[in-house]
């Protein structure tokens, strides 16, 4: 069973120097400061000697373009706009920055990948809301290492980690780690320490000392309450609390019935997972196959549009054509009726003529005709202009009777008298 693993520190510009035995002796080795840890996390050159392909982090939370650049940016606004409990600008040595490391487990050698991957994927996300739940605003950066791998038994295998980065606001006081802010409350002023004797003094050491433990155990039980059982980890390992293997076989089965719960959860999560994902992808595919049908549908309907407006023009024009030839055949016939009656109009009137004139020549040879067909031209009311032509034309008619009355009888033979 894996074991959970969870570290914090306070770092100040200044930093601090880190010492190692060697051979016995103490030596310095190394110094420890926000530009290490930022650098270190952000892989920058300079600060990643122990990893042999470096890989660029994964942003979990946070600037994903500035990475560590957005951290030491708000770190360079507090130092700058900070005063300490003296009204004094704060110290390069002042604590600024809360860094974490949280580690996640190796890979069993029976334990299929794509299920590890889940489980580290679940954990990461519950990873996140504990942090913002911890930390709140304060919380600026999430970040995972997938490059460096681990030593000893599981050498080769991928220690995926992930660096988490907290910073006051601009004139707040640092508080963020939990141990330190314990221990402030057994600080002594140097003005009152001259007052006291060494072992007083020595006893609210031990006191702070004391405080800053009890703070940093409750931060790793809060750690596992909230975090690391449910996800199948276990507080401490053997080493640190010194257990015997049979001691430590016996706790790992009372741990596995108690962790049965938050496991089943678990794994039914993934299978929730699993589930979900298979039902997106069903989801992008009925997408994807609606969308199909939904353009097959637009072309058909432009389709089927410019048909029908074709359809139409080709009515209309029929249509129009069709009324353009019963309006000729119409306007033909109408003329052509016109001219029928038109002639049949005229032949009428020339025979009523005719017969008006014959009627006026007749009644002009009796005694006193003239005077009636001038009352015939009154009755008629022939205007004016027109009267004289209308007796020149019964002269001119009269004339031409008389003509031919006398050819006909200049043509007859002359018959011989015999009494």
């Amino acid at each position: 069973m894996a074991y959970q693993f969870i570290h914090i520190e306070a770092v100040s510009k200044a930093g601090r120097d880190i010492y190692r035995k060697i051979n016995r002796e103490r030596k310095k080795i190394g110094n420890t400061s926000i530009y290490s840890i930022l650098g270190e996390a952000g892989r920058y050159n300079g600060y990643i000697e122990h990893v042999e392909n470096p890989l660029p982090p994964v942003i979990i939370f946070g600037d994903k373009e500035k990475s560590v650049e957005s951290v030491l940016e708000k770190i360079t606004e507090w130092y700058e706009n900070s005063k300490d409990s003296r009204g004094h600008k704060v110290r390069v040595d002042a604590n600024a920055l809360l860094a974490g490391v949280v580690s996640w487990p190796p890979i069993s050698d029976n334990e299929d990948e794509n299920e590890y991957l889940e489980k580290r994927e679940l954990f990461e996300a519950d990873l996140i809301k504990w942090l913002k739940k911890v930390y709140g605003d304060d919380l600026k950066l999430v970040l995972r290492h997938d490059d460096e791998p681990f030593h000893g038994l599981n050498a080769g295998k991928i220690h995926y980690h992930w660096h988490y980065f907290c910073v006051k606001k601009s004139g707040q006081k640092f508080n963020l780690h939990p141990g330190f802010l314990e221990r402030s409350k057994y600080d002594v002023p140097r003005k009152d320490r001259k007052n006291m004797i060494k072992e007083e003094y020595s006893e609210i050491l031990r006191e702070g000392k004391k405080a800053y433990r009890e703070a940093m155990i409750e931060f790793q039980d809060n750690f596992h309450y909230e975090l690391g059982r449910y996800h199948g980890l276990n507080r401490m390992g053997p080493m640190r609390i010194r257990r015997s293997r049979s001691e430590q076989v016996e706790l790992e089965k009372r741990n596995e019935k108690e962790l049965a719960y938050p496991k089943k959860v678990m794994n039914e999560a993934i299978i929730m997972k699993n589930d979900a994902i298979s039902t997106q992808k069903q989801a992008e595919i009925i997408i994807q196959d609606a969308k199909k049908i939904k353009d097959t549908a637009e072309n058909e309907r432009e389709i089927l549009i410019n048909e029908g407006k074709n359809i139409k023009e080709k009515l209309i024009n029929e249509a129009n054509n069709k009324s353009k030839n019963i309006i000729d055949a119409a306007w033909n016939t109408a003329n052509n009726i016109y001219k029928i009656g038109e002639k049949k109009a005229n032949e009428i009137f020339k025979n009523a003529k005719e017969i008006i004139i014959n009627c006026v020549n007749y009644i002009s040879e009796f005694q006193y005709g003239n005077k009636v067909v001038d009352r015939i031209n009154k009755f008629l009311k022939i205007p004016d202009g027109s009267e004289k032509e209308f007796k020149e034309e019964l002269k001119n008619e009269k004339n031409k009777k008389q003509n031919e009355s006398k050819k006909n009888s200049a043509q007859k033979p002359q018959m011989d008298r015999t009494y």
